[in-house]
């Protein structure tokens, strides 16, 4: 799957009224073509939606965001895992663009939320703007985001802030969430949270605000192999990190699984129970 930083915003014009092309479809050309080494599966996702009033007030309705993976080479379409399923997420937050409003109301799937919460990006756009900020960018990895995010009060590092939305810093230190974290169903399916993960899942950046050279620019400082970021996400003492990083080699490689592998002394499902 693709993994590059996706556009922050459009960058072409469909057209004006309703039926562009004259048969109630629409036709979406980018301002740039796919890179020349473009190879793989790529996605596109679309946000759509008109304003409607609603008791004196212009709301925005949106459709629900489609999205469409195709092949950027021609070689076969390769399925995305699937890791969280939106009725999961329904069960606390509703409908979203409904009950639970995200971005402006027009963002409000699952698999259109990972093309810009993908593991290559990070808060920088918005934090290198923000005169007194942290420099250390906040990585907007939904795994990383997501996690962190419902851990919330618990969590030992605080505060935990992403600049973003409208351009401000957000900070979900207050955060409580309602259920019982370890049960992970509650928001994963499939066994996606169980491990091995499969093959060829990245890391996860650690980057910074660098203006040293007066422009600020995105500098990597360093990676999160990805069992790490998934887990210490939650559990993120200072125990914690160290026994994560006791277990992973200089390289990278990951040896958590030889614990807490399915059928293991601490498999990540007897860990990760809830009292009867």
């Amino acid at each position: 799957m693709h993994q590059g930083p996706p556009p922050h915003g459009p960058d072409a014009v469909v057209g004006e009224g309703a039926g562009a092309n004259g048969d109630g479809t629409f036709t979406y050309v980018t301002s740039d073509p796919l890179p020349d080494d473009a190879a793989g599966t790529w996605r596109v996702g679309l946000e759509a939606s008109h304003p409607v009033m609603v008791n004196g007030h212009t709301e925005e309705e949106a459709v629900p965001n489609p999205v469409l993976d195709f092949s950027a080479d021609g070689t076969a379409v390769v399925a995305r895992r699937t890791v969280v399923s939106i009725a999961n997420c329904a069960n606390c937050h509703g409908t979203f663009s409904k009950d639970f409003s995200v971005h402006g109301n027009v963002r409000n799937q699952i698999e259109y939320c990972v093309l810009c919460h993908n593991v290559s990006e990070t808060d920088f756009p918005v934090r290198s703007l923000m005169p007194g900020a942290d420099p250390a960018n906040e990585p907007i990895d939904f795994k990383h985001m997501i996690h962190r995010i419902h851990t919330g009060v618990e969590q030992e590092t605080q505060p935990y802030i992403i600049y973003g939305f409208d351009n401000r810093p957000v900070d979900f230190s207050d955060v409580e969430y309602p259920g019982d974290r370890r049960n992970c169903a509650a928001c994963h399916v499939n066994g996606s949270q169980l491990l091995p993960l499969p093959a060829g899942v990245l890391p996860t950046p650690l980057t910074m605000v660098d203006t040293s050279t007066g422009a600020a620019v995105e500098t990597t400082t360093g990676s999160i192999p990805p069992i790490q970021d998934a887990c210490l996400s939650c559990h993120d003492g200072a125990d914690a990190k160290a026994h994560a990083e006791t277990q992973t080699t200089v390289t990278g490689a990951e040896a958590c699984e030889v614990c807490h592998g399915e059928g293991k002394i601490e498999a990540v499902s007897q860990a990760h129970t809830t009292p009867p």
